[in-house]
């Protein structure tokens, strides 16, 4: 009978034992928990957030000079941007195209950036109807600017590549894309974008 009361103690002792001792661990906060069951980090959503700047129907007038194109080409195009995957990502479609001695392009591309809460940084895919595609990592340097850099090689030509956009308002941004294939930066692309008007549903 001393021995059954003995055990029970101990048991009871090991009980208390166990529940202050996580009693004294500090409470885990609401996103901790979300990130507990793969070790992620919370989703980003303050920086996400500074992205809906870019959401809508933009038009764009733009002037390039890419090597192998006339210079100073004019571009028009138009580009819709909506948020897809739950929301961790933008996803922008881009259509636009030129005309050079009296025969024209037509040029579509795609683009998906996010926040990578783990390497802390924006991160942008970009893919076309040209076969070309990139990976860049983004930053805001302040408010209003936002710039994206990446690197390539381009027939044997390694190069880097860095685009920077402005706020200018809500409905209007700039954005100049360089490149520097080992002789300093040189301006490929100066666009302006507009924000078109959203349509009102009919009802």
């Amino acid at each position: 009978m001393r021995k059954s009361l003995a055990i029970l103690l101990v048991l009871v002792l090991a009980t208390a034992l166990v529940v202050a001792v996580a009693q004294d661990k500090p409470a885990k906060s609401k996103s901790e928990q979300e990130a507990m069951p793969m070790g992620m980090p919370p989703m980003p959503t303050a920086e996400l957030a500074k992205l809906d700047v870019f959401l809508g129907t933009w038009s764009g007038d733009e002037t390039i000079n890419f090597p192998g194109m006339p210079p100073n080409t004019k571009t028009k195009s138009t580009i819709v941007t909506k948020k897809t995957l739950g929301g961790m990502y933008i996803m922008g479609s881009y259509k636009g195209g030129w005309e050079v001695d009296g025969k024209k392009t037509d040029f579509e591309g795609m683009s998906l950036t996010t926040y990578d809460a783990m390497k802390q940084t924006y991160r942008e895919w970009w893919f076309d109807s040209m076969g070309w595609g990139s990976e860049s990592q983004g930053k805001w340097v302040d408010d209003k600017t936002y710039v994206a850099e990446s690197s390539g090689d381009m027939g044997g030509q390694p190069f880097k590549q860095r685009g920077t956009t402005n706020i200018v308002s809500p409905t209007k941004h700039t954005t100049k894309m360089e490149m520097d294939m080992g002789q300093g930066w040189v301006t490929t692309m100066e666009g302006t974008y507009t924000k078109q008007a959203e349509k009102k549903a009919n009802k």
